[in-house]
């Protein structure tokens, strides 16, 4: 058993000297002043060169928990303002070349003149378009186009973010009023019906979702979801006891890393095959008989701090993105004897907590062992079928 201590680097916000506009928010402004929340408030406020408002960062749960402690969520409103970029029209700009670009044009012009006419009502053109989407594309993550409308409607296979892109481009293509929404690893759509705005999800079949849990930014709270009372609500509970989930969180890390160690479950940031070599220690871990398991690993960050560490990027067969992110996506579809892991196993990255001096703030720090080298625990929820 090794005696670990933690690093006394303390996270503050990375400044952004620019921040982006948002919508006017002007009711859901005054509705979230009258809403009661615990150890600060919903009011707009600056830190570290950031916009925290409703009127920047929207309405989601997330948002919400930032504006009432910026903080301990610098980060986080970055990772927001940096999903709000294509609430508007997507991610499709990135992805189209001009080629596909015209072929979705033509596809949408001729899709619309077969399925929608002047008599039918928002809601019609609504099923109509979810219709389409859920009975003739396939989930692929394979696809060479998987994130675009291309893939969605002309090759008729792609993932989350095709699907996404593919319903907002046939809605606005009908004159519906459509959003783009991300979670960490998910997208999905907002669409406005008759004056009312629901979260719609193609790709997991719901038509109209009853819950937007997870998303980054939104600016409206959709019909059959969450009320903002009952997420600030969620929200305080959650700061009322985060002393004691800190607590908790550290002591079932602390076994984790034990675990890991006496497993020799260890990598290091500087192995130039780090990807490889930490699928095969993951996979190598998996018990195929068993269908849901986790697997700790520890990852020495080999002089990153913190910061470096938490932000920094890694390009992997065409993909760039943060580690954990490039693990879940290539462990998934992966076989494990007779077994394949499911689309919903994950990768996260767990970190050493403590609680600020004003009971609000939760400070994060890499992991530190008895010679001071500092690492971070790699957690990876696997569920099989």
């Amino acid at each position: 058993m090794r005696n670990l201590k933690k690093t006394a680097a303390v996270l503050l916000a990375a400044a952004m000297s620019v921040t982006v506009a948002g919508p006017a928010l002007a009711e859901t402004t005054a509705e979230v002043a009258g809403i009661e929340t615990y150890g600060g408030d919903l009011s707009a406020k600056t830190y570290d060169g950031i916009e925290f408002s409703v009127e920047n960062l929207g309405v989601s749960e997330m948002a919400l928990g930032s504006i009432i402690n910026p903080a301990s969520n610098g980060l986080t409103a970055q990772r927001i303002l940096e999903k709000k970029r294509f609430y508007d029209n997507g991610t499709d700009a990135q992805w189209l070349d001009e080629a596909q670009k015209k072929a979705v044009e033509a596809f949408v012009a001729d899709w619309k003149a077969a399925h929608i006419n002047g008599q039918m009502s928002e809601e019609e053109i609504f099923r109509a378009i979810y219709d389409h989407l859920t009975q003739t594309v396939t989930y692929d993550k394979a696809s060479a186009n998987s994130q675009s409308s291309y893939g969605a409607l002309i090759e008729k296979r792609c993932i989350c973010g095709g699907y996404a892109n593919a319903f907002m481009t046939l809605a606005k293509a009908c004159g519906l009023e459509v959003k783009y929404v991300l979670t960490a690893d998910h997208a999905f759509n907002l669409v406005r019906v008759s004056g009312t705005w629901y979260a719609t999800d193609t790709t997991q079949n719901m038509f109209k979702r009853n819950s937007t849990a997870g998303a980054y930014y939104m600016h409206t709270t959709p019909a059959v979801d969450t009320s903002l009372t009952e997420k600030v609500e969620r929200i305080n509970e959650r700061n009322r006891n985060k002393g004691k989930k800190i607590d908790s969180e550290n002591a079932k890390y602390q076994a984790a890393i034990e675990t890991a160690f006496a497993d020799d479950a260890i990598f290091h940031m500087d192995n130039t095959h780090l990807v490889d070599t930490m699928l095969d220690g993951i996979v190598a871990r998996i018990d195929p008989g068993e269908r849901s398991q986790r697997i700790y690993l520890i990852l020495y960050t080999d002089g990153k701090s913190y910061r470096e560490f938490y932000e920094y990027q890694i390009s992997y067969n065409g993909m760039q993105d943060k580690l954990h992110h490039i693990i879940a996506e290539n462990l998934r579809g992966m076989e494990v004897g007779q077994k394949t892991i499911k689309d919903t196993s994950s990768c996260n990255f767990r970190y050493s907590k403590e609680l600020g001096e004003d009971g609000m703030q939760t400070i994060r720090s890499l992991w530190t062992d008895e010679a001071g080298a500092d690492f971070a625990i790699v957690d990876c929820q696997i569920y099989l079928q």
